[in-house]
């Protein structure tokens, strides 16, 4: 309902409210608390909230303001002072008067031909923050370190910029097209900040945002807010298009928090119908919030057709509050809605993908469209590694961007392989997290690099690309070792776990059996450690669901948190089955298995929120159902129903996919994931048949008589032994069926149970007349 409130703040008697807060910790504690005594119809104390919110937020900012310029004009900055301000107000006032104050400091400097020494003033901010995040911080003050560290670093790159182009005046259009902010006190308090960009001015929102990610702002993201903030002008829409993983709905959303404003995203597919977008927009237009359509061209043509005399209508009745205080009223679904002045529309395609619709003429033409096709990764890996207090950001950013680039040229062309942003992303947040570990060691920062990116890249690749990644990273980070994380604690229970289920354990990194099944298991749980979406690729029997099962119980053992694991074959159910369905009749929603199983913990009836949750999806993924997760595996984690509602996806749940190839699947849904490849060679025939003969041996009916009969058919399976050559043999034979070695053995071994059953019942029963073991 909010966009960063996870809760509310009671009194003692739970009958005043307080304040809210983020679900990250902070708090934003009211100016006018709202007694619910007062006012108890929910539409009148929810209404109060979200007043006493805003208006908290835009006084709060006034102190901001005014503490952090006292603080900055001093020429000797003072530590103390900065974190006592930091800690008392919160993220989005923190960054906000960064950006109220380097505006009023730029413009100065322009004007007065002082360029040298504001750009001298903020790099001296930024030592501070890049000194202090290398510091023992508490998680609260680290992010909003960030944070600042994020908009200096831009702050820095502007300057730099206008002085290079020699900008000597306010009015020049290289200062003008950049996002600036403007704080008036004379003003009312909730039209105190104002935004603008060009010729483009917004009255700031003051939506209550929490602590949310702040997206590192480059060159194209500028250009696309641009774009973004004169359609809003004109009273358009806005659609950025481009391939996956370039930022598109990730920029949508920053505009929308760089301008206060609460940004829903919408998962489009072809469930949505005519009506479903109707009453979406109804709830746009009263709230006054921004909707943001992914992947809007999944929606089927007639109901683009349908949609695009809904938007026309709203984007008509918004060229009226332009210059008119009047709310003006349109009619949608037979309803007289109020159209909000702050509401806005934009989309996000990705053109040539399967199951993508064309836009009509009609469509197209109320929107303002801007490509997005290469960002610039490695400004955007400096700024991210800067920000977790890597000093040599841009010197890894030279190096770790061009190593990307020559893995996706040299590497073999596999269809789970992605070496797009996300994927630099997610080995940017792994070496973050190495880096928080071991801030007290003090571990050199290439090799952390090196940890990171071997962690999150060995797990996908084949064989024969493991030497090349090897080589690749002797080449650009010469002689700097790799350093495997230990893991002993876990690596312990998962023998203990092994042991118990019968599984061949071998320490990994060594020659032994089992060793690279092993392996596996430990980039599972790093994997998922940093996406929570994860994908394990690899031919059926290679060892993918022992993997899962053998990491959760071991996870479990480890740290004591219950984990409960959901498969489903998606292929087994229909579409509607699986998420849903709306009656088109009654408007009734009801839910599918995956949605009332993300409900179920959500809901937190039985203490879900205390469990770790695995959903597997043990299947092949097809664009058809996958896609409809595009919002729920990104940084998003929302699941957008038709019926206009969002399921937000909670930290302990993980979303797993089983899955023998990936030909099917789109760009969209492979980057979205962290990706495990299970070769044929991780089980090997070995393992399999000393499996087999220690489960016969445990769990069929204990007697020294199955010891007897294991001991005697044992020397069959050796790695040599009768069935290996039987079952190489086999290879060369016709088969109706594809020859799976699993498939085969296991066959095998239903039959040698069966009658090693019978025999071992057989002697019992016949104690007088035994089988002997040369029988």
């Amino acid at each position: 309902m909010f966009a960063g409130v996870h809760g509310l703040l009671l009194s003692e008697d739970e009958k005043t409210i307080l304040g809210v807060t983020s679900k990250e910790g902070e708090v934003l504690k009211y100016l006018n608390p709202v007694d619910t005594l007062k006012f108890p119809k929910i539409n009148e104390w929810l209404g109060l909230v979200e007043k006493s919110m805003k208006e908290s937020l835009a006084t709060g900012l006034a102190q901001s303001t005014s503490s952090y310029a006292a603080i900055m004009t001093n020429d000797n900055l003072s530590p103390k002072e900065f974190f006592e301000w930091l800690d008392t107000s919160q993220s989005q006032l923190v960054v906000l008067s960064s950006q109220i104050h380097w505006t009023e400091m730029t413009e100065k400097a322009i004007e007065n031909g002082t360029m040298d020494a504001a750009l001298a003033k903020v790099e001296s901010n930024l030592t501070l923050l890049a000194d202090s995040v290398l510091q023992e911080q508490p998680p609260i003050r680290r992010k909003k370190l960030e944070h600042l560290i994020m908009e200096s670093v831009y702050q820095r790159d502007t300057i730099r910029e206008l002085k290079m182009l020699g900008v000597s005046s306010g009015k020049d259009f290289e200062w003008l097209s950049q996002m600036r902010f403007y704080y008036d006190s004379s003003k009312s308090v909730l039209k105190s900040l104002t935004v603008k960009m060009a010729n483009a001015n917004f009255d700031y929102g003051f939506e209550y945002l929490g602590l949310t990610d702040k997206l590192v702002q480059t060159p194209l993201t500028t250009r696309c807010w641009l774009t973004m903030t004169q359609a809003l002008d004109s009273r358009f829409g806005g659609s950025p298009f481009g391939p996956a993983g370039t930022g598109k709905t990730e920029s949508v959303k920053a505009l929308g928090n760089a301008l206060g404003r609460f940004t829903l995203v919408f998962n489009c597919d072809e469930t949505f119908d005519f009506q479903a977008m109707g009453r979406i927009f109804i709830g746009l237009c009263q709230v006054g919030a921004w909707g943001c359509f992914d992947e809007f061209n999944r929606l089927e043509e007639r109901i683009l057709s349908a949609v695009s005399q809904q938007i026309q209508s709203i984007q008509e009745s918004l060229k009226l509050t332009k210059n008119s205080a009047v709310v003006p009223k349109i009619q949608l679904l037979g309803k007289n809605v109020n159209v909000s002045s702050d509401m806005a529309i934009f989309i996000t395609m990705n053109p040539g993908y399967a199951g993508r619709s064309n836009l009509p003429d009609n469509l197209k033409k109320l929107f303002r469209s801007l490509a997005m096709t290469k960002p610039d990764r490695k400004l955007i890996a400096e700024v991210l590694l800067y920000s977790q207090g890597f000093r040599m950001a841009e010197t890894l950013s030279k190096k770790v961007v061009p190593f990307f680039e020559l893995c996706n040229e040299q590497l073999s062309s596999q269809s789970h392989y992605d070496f797009g942003l996300r994927a630099l992303k997610s080995v940017l947040a792994a070496a973050g997290n190495v880096k928080q570990e071991q801030l007290a060691e003090g571990l050199p920062e290439q090799e952390i690099l090196i940890q990171a990116i071997s962690e999150t890249m060995l797990p996908k690749l084949v064989a024969d690309d493991i030497p090349l990644l090897h080589s690749l990273l002797a080449d650009v980070f010469p002689g700097i070792p790799y350093n495997r994380a230990a893991m002993t604690n876990l690596r312990e229970k998962i023998k203990i776990v092994c042991k118990n289920n019968h599984y061949v354990y071998g320490d990994s990194g060594t020659e032994e059996t089992g060793s690279a099944w092993v392996d596996k298991v430990l980039q599972l749980c790093q994997i998922q450690n940093i996406n929570h979406g994860v994908m394990m690729v690899g031919p059926s029997g290679s060892g993918k669901s022992a993997a899962w099962q053998t990491l959760l119980a071991a996870l479990e053992m480890l740290d004591g948190t219950e984990g409960v694991a959901y498969v489903i074959d998606p292929k087994a159910i229909s579409k509607e089955e699986l998420y849903g369905n709306l009656d088109p009749n009654t408007r009734e929603w009801t839910d599918g298995l995956f949605t009332a199983i993300l409900r179920r913990i959500v809901d937190n009836v039985r203490g879900e929120a205390n469990k770790r949750h695995w959903i597997i999806f043990d299947g092949d993924v097809d664009p058809e159902w996958v896609e409809n997760l595009n919002s729920v595996l990104d940084d998003n984690k929302l699941l957008t129903l038709p019926n206009g509602e969002r399921l937000s996806i909670p930290p302990n749940l993980r979303i797993m996919f089983e899955v023998e190839h990936l030909k099917y699947a789109t760009l969209a849904t492979v980057s979205r994931c962290g990706m495990i490849w299970f070769s044929d060679e991780v089980l090997t025939i070995d393992m399999i048949c000393r499996y087999f003969l220690n489960s016969l041996q445990h769990n069929l009916i204990e007697s020294s008589e199955t010891g007897i009969v294991c001991s005697a058919i044992e020397e069959f399976f050796l790695s040599d032994g009768l069935a290996a050559k039987c079952l190489e043999y086999s290879y060369e034979l016709n088969h109706i069926m594809d020859a799976n070695k699993l498939r085969m053995l296991d066959s095998l071994f239903s039959m040698l149970r069966q009658a090693v059953r019978s025999i071992v019942q057989y002697n019992q029963t016949h104690p007088d007349f035994n089988l002997s073991a040369d029988i």
